[in-house]
């Protein structure tokens, strides 16, 4: 039986997909005020990095800040120099995490009310 191979077009393509379709989840997070998603794209390096925070956290000095919920940094390139089977094995596994985060935040808008916790000052 032949597998189907994408080339690295397909595989970048994708990454960018899936990242695109995060990208919108976290969109409507926060515009409901579920949590607070926090994007940051790299252009410069084709990464991106998403936070996931609970709706009440207060980025203030005398406010401990809470734990994240979710985290998930994705490279949306390939290095150079990775044979057809390590790229392969790379491409499956950020596709495993991001289609895991997509589910999580799926949760999380199917729940839509707000992820709160108890915030704690800071020590003096």
């Amino acid at each position: 039986m032949k597998m189907l191979t994408l080339t690295e077009e397909e595989m970048i393509e994708n990454l960018h997909l899936a990242t695109e379709e995060v990208l919108l989840q976290c969109m409507v997070l926060n515009r409901r005020g579920i949590v607070q998603a926090h994007l940051n794209i790299h252009g410069h390096t084709q990464s991106t990095d998403i936070r996931i925070m609970p709706a009440n956290t207060e980025w203030r000095d005398e406010i401990e800040l809470p734990d994240k919920l979710a985290e998930i940094d994705i490279r949306l390139t390939f290095y150079d120099g990775l044979n057809k089977n390590e790229m392969n094995d790379e491409y499956l596994a950020r596709m495993a995490s991001l289609e895991q985060f997509i589910r999580y935040l799926d949760h999380l808008i199917a729940l839509n009310k707000p992820i709160e916790v108890e915030l704690k000052e800071t020590a003096a």
